[in-house]
């Protein structure tokens, strides 16, 4: 075979296609981003606040380096009128640029100030890439818009054994200034003293007070109340009162120690009883008391065990004791007494 003949072959063999199949390669700048998952929003005095999260990554996992922007298409509904699932026209999308690398937990932030109470709202949006490489558009959102009432004012907490009782004065116009034309929903709201997260626990209409009996004992609480109308089935709700803290306390005392038993020793008078068996037990006080009534409290710390030995040098003559319990309360609650146990000490030195 000749040098030329050989060199043909060759370059022949190269154009073949193999045996694997591979498929088509795709064009660069052509891959889809996935769409975007969620739309959530916050009525604002002045319009709709959208937000959503970026993307990370394509339709085929690939991660996403960079994108252009976002398109924001919007639809404007007769106000009595629900659209759900159904075919709809969106107007022109507004473009809103994005600068900067697709990172995990960002979220893009636009505020929609071309909104009336005369209608209802459809939105959504996609990723933009480039002028002809867009994402599908997102699950749709639809919400309707009114002025948020006013903040309530004056939010007291107050104790009351181990509830807090909370009371405001509710606002009597929007934030607009605009006068209120119907009935208010107020949202209460707390969280320990020195938590950030926020927690709803009750609604109330037509009153400007709420009983909180869901707390622990002992824990200061923060409070705050926020007052919200409903327009066209959406909850508006506006910002919310300042806040007030308040700590429930705990009145019960725990049960009164019994089987006391006082027995004089070489090394003191050592006092043994049955153990309490309450869930919020601190611990025991001791107390004696001598033949002149004096009555001294042995523990400034309360005990943990049921047992206490009393090693004071007592003058020969007849003493009685008795022990408390007390719980974790803050203040602590003190039970009564226990029965007397009574020892007689004959001389110095037992």
């Amino acid at each position: 075979m000749n040098r030329e003949v050989a060199v043909f072959l060759t370059i022949l063999a190269l154009m073949l296609p193999s045996c694997g199949r591979k498929a088509p390669p795709v064009p660069p700048g052509t891959l889809k981003p996935r769409p975007v998952e969620k739309i959530s929003y916050e009525i604002t005095t002045t319009g709709i606040k959208l937000m959503w999260k970026v993307p990370l990554r394509h339709t085929d996992g690939s991660p996403i380096a960079r994108i252009k922007g976002f398109e924001l298409s919007k639809a404007e509904l007769p106000p009595e009128e629900s659209c759900g699932e159904c075919p709809i026209s969106f107007g022109d999308p507004v473009f809103i640029p994005y600068r900067g690398k697709p990172e995990r937990d960002r979220t893009v932030i636009y505020e929609d100030r071309t909104v009336s109470t005369e209608a209802k709202y459809v939105y959504a949006v996609r990723i933009v890439k480039g002028i002809l490489n867009k994402s599908a558009l997102s699950k749709r959102l639809e919400v309707a818009w009114h002025v948020p009432p006013g903040i309530p004012t004056g939010l007291k907490a107050t104790r009351d054994g181990a509830q807090v009782i909370l009371e405001w004065e509710g606002p009597d116009s929007y934030l607009d200034g605009t006068p209120l034309d119907r009935d208010l929903e107020f949202s209460i709201y707390r969280k320990p003293l020195g938590s950030e997260a926020w927690e709803r626990i009750g609604k109330v209409k037509g009153v400007h007070a709420y009983r909180d009996t869901g707390i622990e004992k002992g824990v200061v609480y923060e409070y705050r109340v926020s007052a919200s109308v409903y327009h066209l089935g959406e909850r508006i709700e506006g910002e919310p009162s300042a806040t007030a803290e308040a700590q429930a306390i705990d009145i019960r005392p725990p049960s009164a120690p019994k089987g006391l038993v006082a027995t004089v020793t070489r090394k003191g008078v050592e006092l043994r009883w049955k153990a309490n068996d309450e869930a919020d037990l601190r611990g025991y006080m001791i107390y004696r008391s001598d033949e002149a009534g004096l009555v001294v409290r042995l523990n400034h710390v309360p005990v943990m065990e049921p047992l206490f030995m009393d090693r004071t040098v007592l003058p020969p003559g007849r003493y009685r004791y008795w022990v408390t319990a007390v719980d974790m309360a803050v203040p602590y609650n003190e039970s009564s007494r226990s029965a007397p146990a009574e020892i007689r000490i004959e001389r110095y030195g037992r």
